[in-house]
Order: structure tokens, then sequence, then C-alpha cells
């Protein structure tokens, strides 16, 4: 390596040059595949800022940047909600630049949990030695893998290591487990799309699929964006997934006034506003099915699509109700902590019920107290939410399935800080 101030020698400027011409042709890629993702903008700004580090380090520091030749850490974690495009990023960005630029020299191998079971997490990592391991909905992973991971994908291990998942899921996984955290040199979370980016994508959606949109059925795509922009966290499909989802049930729609109009030939492909009204529709029917489903058997997955279509129908009378025994009950406190459990237990039914959106089996659940959190994830965001609206200043603490102590509570589990009981 040169000293500072040296000026580099014939040979390093020509080897920055042949490297240059690879992180060009990488960049151009990487700029190709992000100009296809909707807004954002800071995501864009992290994937180039990683992507000229490693390109510089190799053109000036004569350093070997490939994976397991020297410290560095690239180890990364992808959060966001469904649909945002996480797998999109590592899959058609991430991987093919540092793949070009020579710091992935292997394989891109994705996985899920049941490809890591047993011997299973051995075998894939090898599989993905020199290149990038693509754990898929991470936050699912048992404590077994977790270590095992914490393990493997040390700093200048020969695996880049990319987890992905949805941001509540893959945080509260994270802050369990501290030693997992330090491994990962790269957090990269995928915000979800405003109104606005979800018509531009709605529209270039349907383009794909060789249909226009009418006067009205552009107007009706703008709402349709904005209902979908109102999802909250969990809800699935979300962001491009969902109007993407709108869009083909539209386009079914679509087909069906054309075979029942008896001027198939005449109709030009254009999708109307009855249309986009049917795909929407065509969402809410299916995640009603879905609530409807899960709210039977008294549970769901720990993803939260259970609880979307009830979610979404919380109204602002029910908030209302919620915050009023809130203020009632509790009152702002420095330095006081109620566990979830002592909140829960103060409410009312009526605002259990509320709370949980009429369903009487969650509420039969958190009042039992044993059973798993998954089962009333609805009931618990919607705390949240109310809590607060109720007392802004009151901190909420998430400390999972571990017993640790915040401010010298010990606790595990839900806790919120800076109210008490009156």
């Amino acid at each position: 390596m040169r000293e500072k101030g040296e000026a580099p020698s014939p040979a390093s400027h020509n080897s920055r040059v042949r490297v240059g011409y690879n992180a060009a042709e990488a960049l151009a890629g990487a700029e190709a595949e992000l100009g296809r993702l909707e807004g954002l903008v800071v995501v864009k700004n992290q994937v180039r800022a990683l992507l000229h580090v490693s390109i510089d380090r190799l053109q000036y520091d004569g350093a070997n940047i490939k994976i397991g030749s020297e410290n560095y850490n690239y180890n990364c974690i992808v959060m966001g909600n469904s649909g945002v495009g996480k797998s999109t990023l590592v899959e058609n960005v991430l991987y093919p630049a540092l793949n070009k630029i020579g710091v992935l020299t292997g394989k891109l191998v994705k996985v899920s949990k049941e490809d890591l079971k047993g011997k299973g997490y051995d075998d894939k990592y090898k599989a993905a030695r020199f290149g990038m391991l693509f754990i898929d909905e991470a936050y699912v992973l048992t404590d077994i893998m977790i270590e095992k991971l914490v393990h493997l994908s040390k700093k200048g291990g020969s695996v880049m290591v990319v987890l992905v998942g949805y941001q509540d899921e893959l945080s509260r996984r994270l802050c369990s487990n501290q030693g997992l955290r330090a491994r990962f040199e790269h957090t990269i979370v995928i915000p979800d799309y405003l109104a606005e980016e979800l018509v531009t994508i709605g529209t270039r959606y349907c383009d794909k699929k060789n249909f226009g949109l009418s006067g009205d059925g552009a107007k009706a795509l703008q709402t349709a964006a904005e209902r979908v922009a109102s999802f909250p966290p969990g809800a699935s499909p979300a962001n491009a997934d969902a109007i993407e989802k709108i869009i083909r049930s539209a386009v079914d729609n679509f087909r069906i006034r054309r075979q029942q109009s008896g001027r198939a030939k005449a109709m030009a492909l254009e999708l109307t506003a009855a249309d986009i009204d049917a795909g929407l529709a065509k969402l809410q029917s299916d995640w009603d099915a879905v609530g409807s489903s899960s709210a039977a058997s008294g549970g769901g997955s720990s993803s939260g699509a259970h609880s979307t279509a009830a979610l979404l129908d919380m109204s602002e009378e029910a908030k209302t109700v919620v915050v009023t025994e809130l203020k009632a009950k509790f009152e702002p406190m420095d330095e006081c902590m109620e566990k979830f459990g002592d909140v829960i237990g103060k409410l009312s039914d009526e605002s259990l019920l509320k709370l949980a959106l009429g369903n009487d089996a969650m509420v039969q659940t958190v009042r039992k107290g044993k059973s798993n959190r998954s089962h009333y994830r609805t009931l618990e965001k919607n705390l949240i939410l109310c809590v607060r609206d109720a007392f802004p200043a009151c901190e909420v603490i998430d400390h999972g399935k571990d017993n640790k102590c915040y401010k010298g509570c010990k606790f595990r589990g839900l806790g919120f800080f800076g109210i008490e009981a009156v």
C-alpha cells in the first residue's frame, strides 16, 4: 500500500482503470434496477454508498475486497413491510453489483427456515461460500439457528449474510439477541410507499399488462392508492404488492365485462373506475375471509396478516372510547412503568372488545395471560396506538420473550414507561 500523499505507480493506475470499467458496469446495472423502484431516495443512496465504498477501497487502498479475504463486514439487514421490494433490492441490485465489482465471487443462495434445519445450515452456508446467503423471513429462525448464525457470520467471514423480513418482527428478533445484531454492519429499512408513488407503480403495472386507464379509472386508481397507503404495519399484501393485486383483479373484471358486453372487438384495453373499484373490493374481500378464518381459530401467523381486515376497520369512535378510559385510569408519571398485562387488567371488556375489534376469543386469550402474543397481535397493536394517543410522552418498550431491565424495572414483553395507574 502506498504511503499517504504518495503518487500512485503506473501499475496501480492501470489496475484502477480495470477496476473502473467493472465498477462503471456494476453501477450502471444497479442504477437501472434502482430506477425501476419508485421513490425510496434514502434507500437508493444507502445502496450507492455501499457500492462506492467498495469500489474506492479496491481502487485506492490496494485492498483485496473479496469476501473472506480481509477483515471487513458486508453482512446486511433489509427490513420493511410487505410489498416494498425487499427481495428485489437484494436479488436484482445488491448481489449483481457486488458480484460484478468483485466483492462476491460465489453464488446467491436464498433460503428459508425449512432449509436451515439440522445440517441444512452448514450445507447452505458452504453452498454460498464467497457469495451471498439470503435468509428470507429471518424473524422465524429458532434460537439454535440464531446461535449458529452468530457463530458463522463473523466479521470477515467467507459469506455475505443478508437477513430479510418484516420490520416489526425482525427488529424484535434482533433486540432479543445483541450478539446477532453486532454481526451486521449495514441496515437498510425500506419505508412504505406514498400514495402518489403507488399511483405511478400502478400505472406502470397497467402498461406492463398492456392496459391503459380511462379518465375515471385514473381517479379510481388514485383513491385505491390512498387506501393502500393507509394500511397499518403488518398488512399483507401491502404497498406495491397490494396495488398490483388490485390491477390484476381489475383486468379480470374488464375481461368479464368484455365477455358480457357483446361488443368485445370494439372495447379498448382500458380500465375504468368500475374495474379498479372491483379490484379494491376483491382485495378487501380476501382480507375479510382471512381475518374471519383466523379469528374463528383463535390465532394466526406471526406476520400479522390474519388481523389486517379487522385492524383496517378500527374506527376513530372506537379509539376515542379506549383513549378516554386510558386517561381516566392512568396518568402521566415519570420513571413509572405499567406492564402490558397491568394495562389490560385495568381496562373494561368494552374497551378490550374495541381493541380486539369485536373478537371475544381474542379478549379471553388476553385475560388468561398465558397464550402466545401472536394470538392477540391486533389488540396489542391497537393498544399501543391508543396509549400513544392518550400519553404522547409514554415510551413503549418491547423485551420480547426475555426478561430484561429498563430503568430499574425487570420484565418481559411490553412495558409502558411514563404512566401510572390512578
